[in-house]
């Protein structure tokens, strides 16, 4: 894909750090003092093409990571317990640091979230006043701005890129969306979630419940500054994520299956697996001086992406796993592509001569 149909601006902080929480689950968040930078994404694949493999793309770089902790069978799953994740984190700390300065977090909550509807709340005196103020006429009919009234705030992901979401605040006289969140799922199915799912990548942001125990919470517009600022992703989320691309271009490896066999079912799994991260990339138009309309294509998350590269990457080179280091990664297609780099290839000779 010619990088003049992709757009993949995307954000990441100067330094990150992993901290655990009261519950001892441990996160990725930015380090104290860390600068928040936009950067183009797209400009590394484009630089780092597979056909030449001694300069890994950035979704190769991942999987690399992945290998390197010891997560490598394509059915592997990060550990359930949380203590374990927090050691397997602490064990492996600066390779996931040094991938998450170099391309920041997957965004796994603008990912899997499509809808959050927050708690109604009350407005009086002058915030009333200044939300009244804002409502178009024929909303208004006509009417003076009352001293007391209630609003409810949306978030949306249905917004055109670069934005990708929305936000809204409604007038509510009855009618408020029933408070939650709205999922949508690697198999593109919605599920819904409380806001617990919410607070679990604001560990530090303010909460409180009402008289019922219900939680109360409200977080910044996903992909703001404010959002990334108290964004934190937990590291068993990002590893499991990380793991459904690796499973998806690890289906890729088969090119002949029987129906109802295994590497049937693993190569459906895997194209499922590419839709679902694939959800949130969208076409972006774009206008260009002198060309005028282009179509470009945005991602609301990192690991979608991610994955729009490795889509991108296997119709010129089968996903293969490394003869020497058994790492799985898109080849050239040629001869000597089955080894992940020219040092792995290499290696292997020396251990060949060295075997007589």
């Amino acid at each position: 894909m010619p990088r003049s149909l992709m757009t993949a601006k995307w954000w990441r902080f100067s330094d990150y750090e992993i901290f655990r929480d009261k519950r001892q689950i441990a996160y990725l968040k930015p380090a104290s003092g860390a600068k928040l930078t936009e950067y183009d994404l797209w400009t590394r694949w484009e630089k780092a093409r597979p056909i030449r493999q001694d300069r890994p793309t950035p979704y190769q770089e991942l999987l690399d990571l992945l290998h390197r902790i010891g997560l490598v069978d394509p059915l592997s799953h990060p550990p359930g317990d949380q203590k374990v994740v927090a050691e397997l984190a602490d064990r492996y700390r600066e390779p996931i640091l040094d991938w998450c300065r170099s391309y920041g977090l997957l965004g796994v909550f603008p990912h899997q979230v499509f809808f959050i509807a927050f708690e109604p709340r009350e407005k009086s005196g002058v915030e009333a006043s200044d939300f009244w103020a804002r409502l178009p006429p024929d909303v208004k009919n006509g009417a003076a701005a009352p001293s007391h009234l209630v609003t409810q705030l949306l978030y949306s992901r249905t917004a055109a890129p670069p934005g990708h979401w929305e936000r809204a605040e409604l007038l509510i006289n009855g009618d408020a969306f029933p408070s939650g969140v709205l999922l949508k799922t690697f198999t593109s199915t919605f599920l819904p979630a409380t806001f617990e799912h919410v607070a679990h990548f604001f560990p530090e942001l303010p909460r409180s419940t009402d008289s019922g125990g219900r939680l109360i919470f409200e977080c910044p517009r996903p992909l703001s500054d404010d959002f990334w600022y108290a964004y934190a992703e937990p590291v068993h989320s990002f590893l499991w994520v990380a793991l459904a691309l690796y499973r998806a271009v690890a289906a890729m490896r088969v090119k002949k299956y029987t129906l109802g066999t295994d590497k049937f079912f693993q190569v459906a799994t895997g194209v499922e697996t590419f839709s679902g991260l694939l959800a949130p990339v969208k076409p972006a138009p774009e206008w260009q001086q002198g060309r005028g309309v282009r179509q470009r294509w945005s991602s609301s998350s990192l690991i979608g992406a991610l994955a729009m590269m490795a889509l991108a990457d296997l119709p010129e080179g089968p996903a293969r796993v490394c003869k020497g280091c058994r790492k799985l990664f898109v080849s050239s297609g040629r001869p000597w592509g089955i080894y992940c780099s020219k040092q792995c290839r290499w290696r292997d000779e020396k251990r060949k001569q060295r075997r007589g």
